[in-house]
This record gives C-alpha cells, sequence and structure tokens, in this order.
C-alpha cells in the first residue's frame, strides 16, 4: 500500500511539473504587467548607464530625477518603500553633442528574493532626444514614470 500511495504521489508531481514550468516561461512585458495589479509600494532607483559629453553633473541629476520620479509616482498612489522586494529601476543612458541630448530610459520592475537569483518581472524603453537646455531630471523622470503609470493602471483600480 505504501508502495502504491507513493507511485501515485510520484506521477502527480511529475504531471504538475510541466505546468509549473509554463507558469514560470514569462518573464518580460506585455503580459506580465498584471504583475503590477495590488502592488503599490516599491523601492526605486535611478541607474545612469552612460553619460556622454553632458554639462550637468550625473550624481546631482541622478538623485534629482530620483526626487522627482518618486513625486511624479506619488500623484497616482504609487509609493516608495525603502527595502521593499518589489523594485522599480529607472536606467539612462544619454549622449550630448553639440546643443543636443539624445537619451534612452528604461523602466524595469525587479522582484529581489533573498536567496536566488533575482527576477526581471516587466521592462519598458524610450528613446528621446531634446535640445540641451531642455534636458533635465523632470523630463527623464516623466519618461519613466509614465511608462509605469500608463501599465499599472491598466492593472489596478484608481
Amino acid at each position: 500500500m505504501n508502495r502504491s500511495l507513493i507511485t501515485s504521489a510520484l506521477a502527480a508531481c511529475l504531471f504538475a511539473l510541466p505546468a509549473l514550468q509554463q507558469a514560470n516561461a514569462q518573464l518580460f512585458p506585455r503580459g506580465n504587467g498584471l504583475a503590477l495589479a495590488d502592488v503599490d509600494r516599491f523601492d526605486m532607483y535611478v541607474q545612469i548607464l552612460d553619460w556622454v559629453d553632458i554639462e550637468q553633473d550625473e550624481t546631482t541629476f541622478r538623485l534629482s530625477t530620483l526626487k522627482e520620479f518618486e513625486e511624479q509616482l506619488a500623484e497616482v498612489g504609487i509609493r516608495r518603500q525603502a527595502a521593499s522586494r518589489d523594485y522599480l529601476v529607472c536606467a539612462l543612458q544619454a549622449r550630448q553633442q553639440d546643443n543636443e541630448v539624445t537619451y534612452s530610459t528604461s523602466l524595469e520592475y525587479w522582484q529581489l528574493e533573498s536567496t536566488g537569483p533575482h527576477r526581471l518581472i516587466w521592462q519598458q524603453s524610450r528613446l528621446a532626444g531634446s535640445t540641451a537646455r531642455r534636458f533635465d531630471a523632470e523630463r527623464v523622470a516623466a519618461d519613466c514614470a509614465g511608462v509605469l503609470i500608463a501599465e499599472w493602471q491598466r492593472w489596478n483600480n484608481t
């Protein structure tokens, strides 16, 4: 009887395994916006990946962008919670040539794990340009916040 019970349990596990693998297979956009449902607290960070020939101070710009990013998200009910396992990264690459700045932003939603690898759940990127005078923290924060707010509002009643 024990052998029959063990065999049945093993068979059930083998049939469940493919279903679990399929459920975890999707890692990026489109359907993964659903992961934002009922999540309104995130830790947040602005990361500058490239800062080429930009006349502004990189550290000051990064901190100002983070402040603006937090404020824009707070307007729709998304708050910052330090050390949250739900983590937003607004990544920036920027290059200035003469009076023009070309830049890209990528907003990434990560779930941080205490053990094992962190998981990238959702990502949205944008490419933009502006005059050097108009390239500021508010503009970059709006690019990152805008894509998150649009997706977040699809899955949360506000």
